[in-house]
Order: structure tokens, then C-alpha cells, then sequence
């Protein structure tokens, strides 16, 4: 999956599904028949079994593992899908019992020798074609009543938007439509330090100003998420950057008060804003929720599709009563899926996902501590890749994706995998002595 695919991934147009699975196949296709066959033909006999070592590590995560994950998370998911009502039981089968589990498996293998650069590409064509997205949602709601363009930068009085296009109903929910905006705001601040210290400039100002387009319109969705990533996101950035430099432990020893002050700020500014703006503290009706799910959790295994009770929101106060059978979602795609298809369908789906961050982000950590051999940029494109996981996580935890934008699901899948084998490529060897 190149740049090009992931902008029109996130330009969220129709067929966009579609038209991920098609890139997913194609891509997986290629790799197998460069790693197989061509391989092949070049090899001895005798050494074509280095073939299936490289393709098979004994000192990674196994691509096999992932894969029996992703097939028995599919084949409960189609299950449950076969057994609904308007069901699509060729098109669940296709996308969960062959495009998640056999692309995401050779994603996540060290044949796809995806590229950090290619990884960055991805991330901020992606960035690109959302905010693109998102300012049409934005720019279409406000064009049915007086427009202007500083209304954008206003809290929407509703809780949809008129999508221009990528959906079935013109009334999308204004969630569905706000997690699209997350990517570029994770990419502003290891951008805008980059953009100033690196001489190619004008590759650094595409990130920097799509990041900058999305955190002025995301006063438009009134919620505290974009805060959120804009914090994590500089938390990776200030590692990535003063580990080119010097250890990363000894720079936050060195500038413990500084990072004191700066989280300070972000929390007060946090809470201040919609304190000025005459607004609830806790904005969006998601915090709420994700707590009242994890006091009736137990609940999910006894009443499992029929899952049912009621918490309080604080902004408005009022008593909300969730019913699974009437469509509500859990907003967690792991807790969603469990719903759907069983706790073992999203247990599953979770292991492999926290398999593929695990690997990651323990080669991430162990280049921050041996930042010898990388140059500043590349600590920064580092820095981008990790942000825009943390971001994935986030949305995947408090945004049903899979439901609302299944494109988005595929894609984050994919580049998890992409980046997971990447890190297994380029993992820093330990020095002997």
C-alpha cells in the first residue's frame, strides 16, 4: 500500500473498503511472488531452506502466529455475520477469512521490507487526504445554512455532519467524521521541530500545515481528544528528537522541570478552554462511557449480544441506558467485536494487536538508547511512525472504527504490521563484550 492508496484511503471515498482490500491483495501478492518465486529460481537447492528461515525468524513474533489469530478472529466475526439479519455472508467471508488474516500475516513478515520513509509517506498522505475529508464534512453542514469560514473553527450545534461523499446517508455522525482529524494533529509536533531543524523544508511543510488545518478545526467537534494525541505526539517527539542527540534518559533527567511545566500547561489549557468557552470539562460523551463499560464488564460474558444498563453522562447530567440489541456501540473495537461475535473474537484480535505494538515499540526504546548510528530526521520519522500508532490505539479504544469507517480499520491493521516487521529489520543489535 503506497502514498497514493493511502490518500484516497483517507479522502474516505465511496468503495473505499473496496478499494483497501484490492490494495491489500496486491500489495501481499507481489511480495509473496518476489519472495517466493523469484527467490527461488535464484537460490541453490540446497540453500532454498534460508528461504523459509528469513520468512519464518525464530527470534521474532511469528507472521503464523498472527495469522491463526486473525483466522479465528475471522471466522467468528463471519459467523456471527452469516447469522444477521441483511447479512453479506461472500463479503464477510472475503474480508475476514482472506484479506485481514493473509495480508496482515504477510504484512507483519520481514518480506515486506517496508522502509521507515515509506512509512512516513503513508502516514502524511494519509493525514492528508483526512483533513481534506474532514473540511469538506465541515464546509458541506455549513453551506446548508450562512457560511463563513471562521464558523468552521465554532462547535457544531448538532451531532451530524453532511457528508459530501464515502457514505450511504448524507448524516454522518459527527464522531464518525472527528476521527479522520486525529492523524494530522499526531504528526504537527515532531513536524514543526523537524521543519525547523532539517534543510528539506518543503517535504516537512505538508505535515505541518495539514497538522495546523486540523487543530483549528477541531474546535469544530468539541471534544478533548485532539489535546490528547497533540500531548502523546509530543512526548514521542521530544524522545525522538534529543535521542539523535544524547540519550533520552539523560535529557529528561536534565530537564525534569521543563517537562513538568510543560505537561502543566497542556492540562490547565485543557481544562481552561471549555471552562472560557462556557463548556463542559469532560466534552464528549465517550469518558463516560468507557468508564460505565468498565464497571459492567462483567456483565459482557453473561448477557454477551444483549447487553444492557444505564450510567450517567456529565455533560449534559443525564441518565443514559445502553442496549446493544438497539445498535449502540461500545465505542472500543475490542469490546465491539466481543459483542458481536464473542469475547474470544475480540480476545484474539487485541493479542495480535498488542503482539505487533509490543514488537514495535521494544525495538523503538532500544534505539533511543543507542542513538549513535541515526541522524536527527531519522529519529523524527521514527518519532511519526510511534505517534501515529499511539493514535490508532486511541481510536481503536474509545472509537468504534470498524463499524464507522471499516477503510480506517484495514489501513491501521496494515500499517501496524508494516511497522512491527520494520522494526524487526532494524532492530539494534546488542554489543557483546
Amino acid at each position: 500500500m503506497g502514498p497514493i492508496i493511502a490518500f484516497v484511503l483517507g479522502l474516505n471515498l465511496p468503495r473505499s473498503v473496496l478499494l483497501a482490500a484490492i490494495a491489500l491483495v496486491i500489495s501481499s501478492g507481489i511480495l509473496i511472488f518476489k519472495h517466493s518465486v523469484v527467490h527461488q529460481l535464484r537460490l541453490p537447492r540446497r540453500h532454498k531452506s534460508d528461504l523459509h528461515k528469513s520468512l519464518v525468524p525464530s527470534n521474532e513474533v511469528q507472521p503464523a502466529l498472527v495469522l491463526v489469530l486473525l483466522l479465528i478472529f475471522g471466522s467468528l466475526v463471519t459467523r456471527s455475520g452469516t447469522s444477521s439479519e441483511n447479512s453479506q455472508p461472500i463479503t464477510h467471508a472475503l474480508e475476514y477469512l482472506f484479506v485481514i488474516p493473509v495480508c496482515i500475516a504477510v504484512a507483519a513478515s520481514p518480506i515486506n521490507q517496508k522502509t521507515q520513509s515509506n512509512l512516513l509517506r503513508m502516514a502524511i498522505a494519509y493525514s492528508m487526504g483526512s483533513v481534506i475529508y474532514v473540511a469538506a464534512c465541515l464546509i458541506n453542514t455549513r453551506l446548508q445554512g450562512d457560511f463563513s469560514l471562521p464558523s468552521l473553527l465554532f462547535r457544531q450545534a448538532h451531532n451530524e455532519l453532511n457528508a459530501p461523499w464515502g457514505h450511504i446517508s448524507n448524516h454522518v455522525n459527527i464522531r464518525t467524521v472527528e476521527q479522520s482529524m486525529l492523524f494530522p494533529i499526531s504528526l504537527l509536533p515532531i513536524s514543526l521541530i523537524t521543519f525547523f531543524q532539517n534543510k528539506s523544508r518543503k517535504f516537512w511543510l505538508l505535515p505541518v500545515l495539514t497538522g495546523i488545518a486540523a487543530l483549528l478545526m477541531s474546535r469544530g467537534f468539541g471534544s478533548h481528544f485532539p489535546l490528547f494525541v497533540l500531548l502523546t505526539s509530543s512526548g514521542f517527539g521530544v524522545a525522538s528528537l534529543v535521542s539523535a542527540k544524547r540519550p533520552a534518559k539523560a535529557f529528561i533527567n536534565q530537564h525534569k522541570n521543563a517537562i513538568k511545566i510543560y505537561t502543566v500547561i497542556t492540562a490547565a489549557a485543557a481544562i481552561a478552554v471549555p471552562i472560557l468557552t462556557k463548556q463542559c470539562i469532560t466534552i464528549d460523551e465517550r469518558f463516560p462511557r468507557a468508564i460505565a463499560v468498565i464497571r459492567h464488564l462483567p456483565l459482557l460474558t453473561q448477557q454477551k449480544s444483549n447487553l444492557t444498563f444505564s450510567y450517567y453522562e456529565s455533560c449534559p447530567s443525564q441518565k443514559v441506558t445502553f442496549v446493544s440489541s438497539a445498535g449502540d456501540s461500545l465505542h472500543n473495537i475490542f469490546l465491539d467485536y466481543s459483542l458481536q461475535a464473542g469475547s474470544v473474537a475480540g480476545i484474539t484480535l487485541f493479542t495480535c494487536t498488542m503482539l505487533l505494538s509490543i514488537r514495535y515499540f521494544s525495538a523503538y526504546f532500544q534505539r533511543l538508547k543507542n542513538p549513535a548510528s541515526k541522524s536527527s530526521e531519522e529519529q523524527c520519522t521514527e518519532g511519526i511512525i510511534a505517534s501515529t500508532i499511539s493514535t490508532i490505539w486511541v481510536l481503536w479504544l474509545f472509537q468504534p472504527i470498524a463499524s464507522s469507517n471499516f477503510s480506517m480499520f484495514l489501513a491501521s491493521l496494515y500499517f501496524l504490521a508494516s511497522s512491527a516487521s520494520n522494526a524487526s529489520l532494524n532492530r539494534p543489535q546488542k554489543s557483546v563484550n
